[in-house]
C-alpha cells in the first residue's frame, strides 16, 4: 500500500462556497461552532447563507481550516469516491481507501 499526502494550502471562503453553504452548517450546528441564537435565526436558505456567509467572515484562517478538515473527514467516503473517479477518468488505475485530513 502506499500513502499519499496533499497539503492544501489556500481555501476559498469566498462567494463561490454558496452551493457548500448547508453542509457548512450542518457541520458548524453538529461541532457547536455555532452561536444558538444564529442556528435559530437559520429558519430560512437565506438566512443560512447569510448567517455562515458572517461567520466565516469573522473567523481566523486557524479556524476556518480546522472548519474545512472536519467538513471532509465527514465526507471522506464522497471524497475518495471522488478521488478515484478522477484517477480513473485519467488513467491511473488505483483505489484510495482511506484519507483524512488534519490541520497544521
Amino acid at each position: 500500500m502506499i500513502e499519499l499526502t496533499f497539503l492544501v494550502d489556500d481555501i476559498d471562503y469566498s462567494d463561490q462556497l454558496d452551493e457548500q453553504l448547508p453542509l457548512i452548517f450542518e457541520t458548524m450546528s453538529q461541532n457547536g461552532d455555532l452561536n444558538p441564537v444564529l442556528k435559530m435565526a437559520c429558519k430560512t436558505p437565506e438566512a443560512t447563507t447569510r448567517v455562515v456567509k458572517g461567520v466565516l467572515k469573522t473567523m481566523t484562517r486557524g479556524q476556518k481550516e480546522k472548519l474545512a478538515a472536519k467538513i471532509i473527514n465527514g465526507n471522506r467516503e464522497r471524497v475518495m469516491r471522488k478521488v478515484n473517479e478522477l484517477a480513473g477518468r485519467h488513467g491511473i488505475i488505483a483505489k484510495i481507501v482511506d484519507c483524512k485530513a488534519v490541520t497544521r
